[in-house]
């Protein structure tokens, strides 16, 4: 699905979240018991600050990126190691 924001209702009773990509993170739908984000920022020095944002702005609610890391069809599945290495040592 190209982007937007896409939302995901589990069968869980009154469990609902959505996924956004991060321009769309201003959008606060009602009844949402987590935010998830795609987030593909591939510098250190943007992607530890873009993640404290995100936790500032999604509240009371838990966080789950769903989308990380670097496309290995554009840079090689080399480069896409490194990047993912380098961004779950920023996350925990």
């Amino acid at each position: 699905m190209p982007g937007g924001t896409y939302f995901l209702y589990t069968a869980a009773p009154k469990a609902a979240g959505g996924t956004s990509f991060p321009t769309a993170e201003f959008l606060r739908p009602e009844g949402q018991d987590l935010a998830t984000f795609n987030v593909f920022l591939e510098r250190a020095e943007q992607l530890a600050p873009y993640l404290r944002h995100l936790q500032r702005v999604t509240e009371d609610r838990p966080l789950v990126v769903t989308e990380l890391g670097l496309a290995a069809e554009l840079h090689g599945d080399d480069a896409q190691a490194r990047s993912l290495g380098m961004q779950l040592g920023l996350v925990d």
